[in-house]
């Protein structure tokens, strides 16, 4: 997952692998915020701030450990 150089790239490829081995666009990830960004290799305020960014800009939304993204992430697209 450090393969992608921003915060975000990081985000999508995560859920987005997250998703696809679900095969559902909600997927519940078993790390909280500081544990993301120690997977994520970021800055826990950094990753914070950064999925507020995408909420707002409907890319994603999220509850706690719960994320919700846009329905072609989790068939590959």
């Amino acid at each position: 997952m450090i393969t992608p150089r921003t915060i975000r790239e990081r985000v999508m490829a995560y859920l987005s692998s997250l998703a696809k081995k679900s095969g559902s666009h909600i997927v519940t990830t078993n790390f909280d915020r500081q544990q993301l960004a120690d997977f994520l290799c970021v800055d826990r305020s950094a990753l914070s701030t950064e999925l507020g960014k995408m909420h707002r800009e409907g890319l994603i939304d999220l509850k706690g450990r719960e994320f919700i993204l846009p329905e072609n992430c989790s068939r590959g697209t």
